[in-house]
């Protein structure tokens, strides 16, 4: 314990390595991937993403580097139409220095885009396609496991 009376840890790793649990945190919820990720995500192998390394700018950049115009222009409104994720939203506003702009900002912001800007929007596709864990731990060792 680090001198505090609870400590909580948000994982992706907890799904596949027990750690959190083997050290007696407890797993009060976890986070599937939001369905507006899976609309984009379903499209990008069909253009030659590999969905397991989304993380890589090596990856990402070089995959977007082979698009053809038409390819671009059809990854580009798959944002468009799944506009609803705030992550998206949040990424597309920052160039107009807005908190999360509207529709229309986010669909012009999008068709824009360089592909430095595409590149980002397909790694937060990869960071949302993981299933968070949120653990729980007490100092008493008295657990919230049944929490929900």
């Amino acid at each position: 314990m680090v001198g505090t009376p609870f400590v909580e840890l948000i994982a992706v790793m907890a799904k596949y390595s027990p750690f959190a649990k083997k050290a007696g945190m407890a797993e009060v919820t976890v986070q599937e991937p939001a369905k507006e990720t899976f609309h984009v995500a379903e499209m990008l192998p069909g253009l030659g993403f590999d969905l397991k390394p989304l993380g890589s700018q090596k990856h990402v950049s070089d995959k977007l580097q082979n698009l053809n115009p038409k390819q671009l222009g059809a990854l580009k409104e798959t944002f468009v139409k799944n506009d609803h994720h705030p992550h998206f939203r949040r990424e597309i506003a920052a160039i107009r220095h807005m908190p999360y702009g509207n529709a229309a900002v986010y669909a012009e912001g999008i068709r824009n885009a360089r592909m430095d800007r595409m590149a980002k929007l397909v790694k937060i596709v990869g960071m949302l396609l993981q299933t968070k864990i949120y653990l729980f731990l007490r100092e008493s060792g008295d657990n919230l496991r049944n929490v929900s």
